[in-house]
Formats: structure tokens, C-alpha cells, sequence
């Protein structure tokens, strides 16, 4: 702990560093969680180097709450008031397991105008491109974005790079022309979890 007479020394300088150290916290709180010391019981999971501060000054997030889906991403498209899975279109329905060609839809798609900025919906890293088709076209392209507790791919978004940290909330990129190749397609941003294995919906809505 700093001594209380530094702190009255230092006085708006001490603030202002304080500001600084702590300001990290919102990537913790804006994913659930909660920043206390590793002295303090957790339950659920401490997350290291999402809080301000110490070391052990960690993320408490809730297991309990992760794994019954109590645990809500962010905001995934600017200017929407809440994140709306597509319907179904000519193309297809948007939810997850819904029936393809020769296959199942593997993940869930949250409408977007094309060109709109598309969010981080959670804090965490971008790890690297991620295509979701094996021939090139105008809206081939894609991050791959996780934590210590998600790992997911958003398909038909140009992201501003392929690598790096980003925040809860901050811009990824931008939503392809969609309608350039799917005419009359619901555009969307397509979500699914790195394994394909569990569906995304309970986090998104």
C-alpha cells in the first residue's frame, strides 16, 4: 500500500497515475467481471492482465455465470440498440445448426448493414485472419479473437489488423459488401466459436 503521506505529496500527479493504472479495469467489467485482489475468493476464475494495478490484482469472472450463459458480449454492430440474430432469407436461416447444403451452419450470424463498424465483443486478442471460404472473393476475409475464456472467428468483416489486443467494445473493422455477392442476403457478421462445437446465441442475445 502507498503511504498516505506520498499520496498527499504527490497530490493531482498521483491521481493522474492512479487514472492511468486503474483505466485497464473496464476491459474486466465490460466482459462480466470483477478486478480484486487474489486474496479475495473468487467464485468462479481469476483472469490475469485484465485489471489495472498489481499483479495480483486480477479479473474475477464468474464460472457460474459463463457456463449457464448469464455472460453477454458487447454490442457487436455500431448503431444497433441490441444484437439481432438474421432470420431466414432466400440464403438460408442465421441461427446455429440451422440446415445448409450438404452440411449444418456452424455458427450464428448478427445482422449488420454493410460497411458498418463492427465491435469487439469482448476484450481480448486478435490472433490472426480467418477465411471463411476456400476461394476468394470480395468478402473473404475474417479475425480469429480470444481470451482466456472464448475463442471465436467473425467471418465477412475487413478488420482494421490481424494482430494485437483490443478492448470490449472497440472497433474490429467493417462490414463487407455483402450484397455484392449475396443479392437480397440479410447482411450480418458471422459468429462461431473456434472448435464449432458449442453454440454462440446464449453470449450474443
Amino acid at each position: 500500500m502507498i503511504p498516505l503521506v506520498l499520496i498527499v505529496l504527490l497530490g493531482p500527479a498521483f491521481s493522474g497515475l492512479a487514472a492511468a493504472a486503474y483505466a485497464k479495469d473496464a476491459q474486466c467489467e465490460g466482459d462480466g467481471g470483477v478486478c480484486q485482489y487474489t486474496n479475495v475468493a473468487c467464485d468462479g476464475k481469476n483472469v490475469k492482465g485484465r485489471c489495472g494495478g498489481p499483479a495480483n490484482r486480477q479479473c474475477c469472472m464468474p464460472a457460474a455465470a459463463a457456463a449457464t450463459g448469464n455472460v453477454k458480449w458487447n454490442l457487436i454492430c455500431d448503431g444497433q440498440t441490441a444484437n439481432k440474430l438474421r432470420g431466414c432469407d432466400k440464403y438460408g436461416c442465421g441461427s446455429y445448426g440451422a440446415c445448409r447444403s450438404g452440411h449444418k451452419h456452424m455458427g450464428v450470424d448478427v445482422e449488420c448493414p454493410d460497411g458498418s463498424v463492427v465491435n469487439a465483443p469482448f476484450s481480448g486478442k486478435v490472433k490472426r485472419q480467418a477465411k471463411p471460404y476456400k476461394k476468394d472473393n470480395v468478402i473473404n476475409d475474417g479475425v480469429e479473437f480470444s481470451n482466456d475464456d472464448f475463442c471465436i472467428k467473425m467471418f465477412y468483416i475487413h478488420p482494421d489488423r490481424y494482430t494485437g489486443s483490443i478492448s470490449s467494445g472497440h472497433k474490429v473493422g467493417r462490414l463487407l459488401k455483402m450484397q455484392s455477392v449475396y443479392s437480397g442476403i440479410t447482411s450480418h457478421v458471422h459468429i462461431q466459436m473456434c472448435d464449432s462445437s458449442k453454440d454462440p446465441t446464449p453470449y450474443i442475445i
